[in-house]
């Protein structure tokens, strides 16, 4: 890996930490690049602005998760319960591998410092599982909702689960049960 690409990075998950633990605000550049041991202007060569760096960090943050999320989705001929339930848990492993990024995005996610285009380029990512969740629509009658707003609804019982097996750690076999059961009883409340 390369000095800048390591830089970039390195930049990025300080900020990552400042921006969880003293806010966006409270945190300035000269913090990010002390603590990143590098000079402000290098901060400023891979990010114009604190604002552009927070849209960056967003943005691949929800890349990274996606990427991981998808490279666990089972093909379209797998039922789609089982598709469904394959993005549940790849997801709240990823939550709880990469803590930080979903304290990160749980925090940001509503913020005014995060542009729409980058929230809509965020969205993009996860055209997949937009379709998916048509399907369930359309096969199981769910009156007039949109995949984004169903999408949003099983999305906010699964950050629930994710934050309890962050705060709470349980031994692998039980985190797989907490997930599997939790998955269940969504789709009991959302599909049946």
């Amino acid at each position: 890996m390369s000095t800048k690409i390591n830089k970039r990075n390195l930049i990025l998950q300080t900020a990552l930490k400042l921006f969880c633990s003293e806010g966006f605000q409270a945190t300035s550049t000269a913090r990010i690049s002390r603590e990143a041991e590098v000079a402000t202007g290098t901060l400023f060569t891979y990010f114009e602005s604190k604002d552009a760096l927070i849209n960056t960090l967003y943005l691949e943050s929800k890349e990274m998760m996606a990427n991981d999320v998808m490279a666990c989705l089972p093909s379209e001929n797998e039922i789609p319960k089982l598709r469904l339930k394959a993005i549940w848990i790849a997801m709240i492993q990823f939550c709880i591998s990469h803590p930080d990024v979903f304290r990160f995005m749980m925090i940001f996610k509503n913020s005014p410092f995060i542009h729409r285009v980058t929230m809509e380029e965020a969205h993009g990512k996860w055209e997949d599982i937009y379709a998916l969740i048509q399907q369930l629509i359309e096969q199981k009658s769910i009156g007039n909702l949109s995949p984004e707003i169903l999408t949003r609804m099983l999305t906010a019982q699964l950050n629930a689960v994710a934050e309890y097996l962050i705060y709470y750690p349980e031994s692998s076999e039980e985190m797989k049960c907490i997930a599997s059961d939790s998955f269940e009883i969504a789709w009991k409340a959302f599909f049946e």
